[in-house]
């Protein structure tokens, strides 16, 4: 018997989707904590794909944006995507699952395959980031899609293709998923991002599709920060 686990948390962690019901049923707390992993079941579902687990979990009322209590505090987006389970990542987000959510940086990070590493200024990773790295490439891509077809999923990914220089990306989002191109993130612009980073394509790509070239950040200290 693993230490600290309830049944909830053992039946969630291997699929038995009527075992979790009947569990809910009979009075199981639906968002308690387990032992060392301090994971509810909503995330310990969601890390493994167990779809008709989550299903059951969130009809319950688990709270979808609820973190694990360890040092990376990934929510149960986090580690779906982490893991490349499109299903279970379009049930969180249909749920209302916050995208802008960073963890805490602990976890292990695969080389991102569709952006470049960013600098930010805030820290920790988003459920995009995990999901835009090479490990597991065609589920992976299509958990990123998911994500970036969400408002702020779209901005975040904005931002990233802005400070990456990738301009045909920057046009995609634009023109295909209807993303703001001034809408800022940790407030900045993506236009801050790619003319900071001397990315021409970008700036040039941001500029023809409306960008506001006087659009300030919220300060200078990333001025100072990047800048010689």
């Amino acid at each position: 018997m693993a230490e600290g686990l309830s049944a909830l948390h053992l039946a969630a962690c291997n699929g038995h989707s009527s075992c979790v019901s009947l569990l809910l049923a009979e009075g199981a707390s639906v968002d308690r904590l387990s032992g060392k992993t301090s994971s509810t079941a909503l995330c310990i579902a969601a890390s493994k794909g167990h779809t008709q687990c989550v299903q059951v979990l969130l009809q319950s009322g688990a709270q979808v944006n609820c973190a694990d209590n360890t040092a990376s505090a990934q929510t149960a987006l986090h580690k779906a995507a982490q893991n490349g389970h499109a299903a279970v990542v379009k049930m969180l987000l249909d749920a209302g699952a916050d995208t802008t959510i960073r963890d805490n940086g602990t976890e292990p990070f695969a080389k991102p395959l569709f952006y470049r590493v960013c600098v930010c200024p805030k820290e920790g990773n988003t459920a995009l980031d995990y999901a835009s790295t090479s490990t597991f490439l065609t589920v992976k891509r299509e958990c990123a899609d998911l994500i970036m077809g969400t408002p702020s999923g779209g901005i975040e990914a904005l931002h990233k293709a802005a400070q990456s220089g990738d301009d045909r990306e920057i046009v995609r989002l634009v023109r295909e998923l209807k993303v703001d191109m001034n809408a800022s993130m940790d407030g900045y612009p993506p236009l801050y991002w790619a003319a900071l980073r001397g990315h021409h394509k970008a700036v040039a790509a941001l500029v023809d599709e409306g960008a506001l070239v006087d659009k300030q950040g919220k300060s200078t200290s990333v001025y100072f920060l990047f800048c010689p």
